[in-house]
């Protein structure tokens, strides 16, 4: 007779079936006690290495592994595997990107430097000026209208190009006055609250007022206008500091002038 199949056994736990008779058992992740009830069994007092590169957690009945940051757990769940963050997407923006144990390096060009807030590598261009566009899509308001420049090969020399001509279109009906047709600020996020804009000169500039709030200056129109017509302004970007730092190494920054065509459709 299978008294565990029958039911004919007094096994609070776990019954194990033998010849003309059985014997009470313990289930996985238990043992028996000294008072003969089950116990837990502390896997990880008992294997040290049980969960490779990770901390082992005790449960009831079982264990967990837990990894450290920049690992994920195997199929086994007991080995800590390191993510290739290089594979998941483009972590480094358009720079190289270097897997390593745990984490991961972002290799840029001679001239560049890594910013982790921005996610990119950087250049002198992007230092003084980010467009942030209110009504249209930037890719189709703004446009480079000449080819970027490369940064000067000095070392830490971020003097770059002392000029930077753009263009934006906006739709008439969107144009009133105090409206905001750019935002701008430094991309790179050392040099906030460092940079003044400055409308300085093009013919227009007596039609708009550069605004500042939250250490954001944005370009606004003081009165309504009609379209279609082209505005011209030069806006100066003029760091406050002739030096600075940036990864812990030193970088000179110059005066950079922006000539801006507004385009009101």
């Amino acid at each position: 007779i299978d008294e565990c199949a029958s039911g004919q056994h007094n096994c609070p736990y776990g019954c194990i079936n033998t010849i003309s008779s059985y014997k009470c058992g313990c289930p996985k992740g238990l043992k028996e006690g000294p008072n003969g009830d089950c116990v837990d069994i502390n896997e990880c007092l008992e294997d040290k290495h049980l969960c490779i590169r990770g901390v082992c957690k005790n449960t009831e009945g079982s264990f967990t592994c837990q990894c450290p940051r920049g690992y994920v757990l195997d199929k086994t769940g007991t080995k800590c595997v390191d993510v290739d963050e290089c594979m998941m997407g483009t972590p480094c923006g358009d720079g190289g990107c270097i897997n390593m144990p745990g984490s991961y390096n972002c290799n840029c060009k001679i001239g560049e430097n890594f910013d982790p807030r921005q996610g990119t590598c950087m250049t002198f261009t992007l230092y003084f000026l980010t467009l942030s566009l209110t009504y249209l899509p930037q890719t189709s308001n703004v446009s480079d209208e000449e080819t970027k420049p490369k940064p000067k090969p000095k070392l830490h020399h971020y003097a770059g190009a002392k000029e930077q001509s753009l263009s934006v279109k906006v739709k008439q009906k969107q144009v009133h006055r105090n409206t905001m047709i750019i935002r701008m600020q430094p991309a790179l996020s050392t040099l906030r609250n460092k940079v003044h804009y400055i409308i300085v000169d093009g013919g227009d500039s007596d039609k708009f007022v550069m605004h500042e709030k939250n250490n954001i200056s944005s370009l606004r129109l003081k009165e309504k206008v009609k379209g279609p017509q082209v505005f011209k302004i030069d806006i100066k970007c003029q760091p406050l500091s002739s030096t600075d730092e940036f990864n812990g190494e030193k970088i000179e920054l110059d005066t950079s002038i922006i000539h801006l065509k507004i385009y009101v459709l």
